[in-house]
């Protein structure tokens, strides 16, 4: 068997963080399987709402425009789709949540989901603390810690990680890490390295404010032909999909510390 035979059928999990270079690739390999008269097929698995990797590459834009580049046989050129609706993770004000702050992207996928679960009492949604600063009030913090860790070992069917500890950035983490008792069934890890992961409780710190103009990346973007999007544009959207799926790692009760509300929790905020 010739090795590219092996690529008829595929199926690619996470197909949102594909690049356009992955899309070249899988274009040409189809085409050369065309040639030989086989039949090719694909199937993409993936959730443009968790798409956080542009810096690398990636936009949900190939994953929502997935019947240009990969169309379909017949008159409507169009693949067959199917929706999982259903989020068998995080209680509905959590989900919530995470909608709320997607409502700020400008280029998404429309949809809504619901919970697997009811909320039952003392659970609940974000609860955002604002002007928090590190230096002075990380003793609050292990405490919040502390005491979450005590919420979550008593519930009926704990989850396996009482407590995920988020940020984007790792001196961050590692600064809260050092003081905290290491006997606590708590996990820090970046929003980036926590996805596809859950815990009883999650706790972010920081914000996920998106980065300044960046004139020769949105050139490239522009030249490619293959976003819509402008980069700024793009990474603003990115930015409020990694404070969703942040938010959507806690199963029962998220907390948001952040020293300026913006971004992804000040859509929070809004809610009223």
């Amino acid at each position: 068997m010739c090795i590219r035979d092996r690529f008829q059928h595929l199926l690619i999990d996470e197909f949102q963080d594909i690049s356009p270079q992955i899309v070249k690739w899988l274009q040409a390999v189809q085409r050369s399987l065309a040639k030989q008269k086989q039949a090719v097929s694909l199937m993409a698995i993936g959730d443009d709402w968790q798409s956080i990797y542009a810096w690398r590459g990636s936009s949900p834009e190939l994953f929502m425009n997935f019947d240009k580049h990969f169309p379909s046989k017949g008159k409507s050129k169009k693949s067959s789709v199917l929706l999982m609706t259903t989020n068998y993770r995080s209680i509905d004000p959590i989900i919530t949540a995470g909608e709320q702050v997607l409502k700020g992207v400008e280029l998404k996928q429309n949809k809504t989901c619901q919970a697997s679960r009811p909320t039952q009492p003392g659970e609940h949604g974000v609860k955002v603390v604002s002007r928090f600063d590190i230096n002075r009030r990380l003793p609050e913090l292990l405490e919040q810690i502390s005491e979450q860790c005590s919420y979550a070992a008593e519930k009926r069917k704990p989850e396996k990680t009482a407590v995920l500890l988020l940020s984007r950035a790792n001196h961050t983490l590692k600064a809260i890490q050092a003081q905290l008792d290491k006997k606590l069934p708590v996990k820090g890890y970046t929003i980036h390295r926590a996805k596809g992961l859950q815990a009883q409780v999650a706790i972010i710190v920081d914000d996920c404010k998106a980065p300044d103009s960046y004139p020769l990346r949105n050139a490239l973007y522009a030249y490619s032909g293959y976003f819509v999007n402008s980069y700024d544009q793009a990474m603003r959207d990115e930015s409020l999909r990694l404070g969703y799926v942040a938010i959507t790692r806690g199963v029962s009760r998220v907390f948001w510390y952040t020293q300026k509300v913006q971004g992804a929790t000040q859509l929070l905020a809004a809610r009223g």
